[in-house]
């Protein structure tokens, strides 16, 4: 417990110089902390420090990243997201436009559903981009289908984060810690699960309850 409230003392400390750094010597207009490191979510031994940085100069965002990662102590990872580019959800919830419920189950089931929601639009542009492949595909078009894919395990892979640390408290590590998240959200006869013991239940009931409330 004493080692993560340090380990998240030292993150803030070098957050705060990644934002002076971005709007001082690279002239953005505004760097926002933003995540777990702001209160957002439990911060813990892998969190990353997230930051939203608004008005960068062009050609300077892959620049910026790199001096700012080289403030970064071992260990500690960097999240920069141009605020210009973010999906609607997401940048509200940088802006905290949208209030975090304190019950973790309800703040869990928000942020699940704009994951739902970026994963409909990742599904929806793959849709149209299928539709004017070449035949064959190109390479350059594999790639682009690559990419989609990536980004829609990316966030699958996200909502199983999400419920590992708020729900298990406990983030799968190391070489293996893909695997080991599937495995975590999942029985041994390898059928996705919905465990009780996790309280994922209670999310899909949440929903649940919203959605017919909605309806009727």
């Amino acid at each position: 417990m004493q080692a993560t409230v340090q380990s998240k003392a030292k993150a803030l400390t070098v957050a705060a110089a990644c934002t002076r750094l971005l709007q001082v010597e690279f002239g953005a207009k505004r760097a926002i902390v933003f995540g777990s490191l702001a209160g957002q979510g439990p911060w813990h031994d892998r969190s990353d420090i997230d930051i939203a940085v608004e008005g960068l100069p062009p050609g300077e965002f892959f620049r910026a990243y790199s001096a700012c990662c080289d403030l970064l102590p071992p260990g500690l990872n960097l999240d920069l997201v141009p605020l210009e580019h973010v999906y609607p959800e997401m940048r509200s919830r940088i802006l905290q436009e949208v209030e975090m419920p304190d019950d973790p189950i309800l703040a869990l089931k928000g942020l699940v559903e704009d994951e739902l929601i970026t994963l409909s639009r990742v599904v929806n542009n793959t849709t149209d981009f299928m539709e004017r492949l070449s035949d064959p595909p190109s390479q350059l078009e594999l790639r682009g289908l690559a990419s989609y894919l990536h980004d829609f395990y990316t966030g699958i892979e996200s909502i199983f984060r999400r419920i590992a640390v708020r729900l298990d408290k406990n983030l799968p590590g190391g070489e293996f810690s893909h695997v080991n998240l599937l495995n975590q959200m999942s029985d041994f006869s390898g059928t996705v699960r919905y465990p009780r013991d996790t309280g994922f239940v209670k999310v899909s009931d949440q929903l649940s309850s919203t959605n017919s409330s909605s309806s009727g």
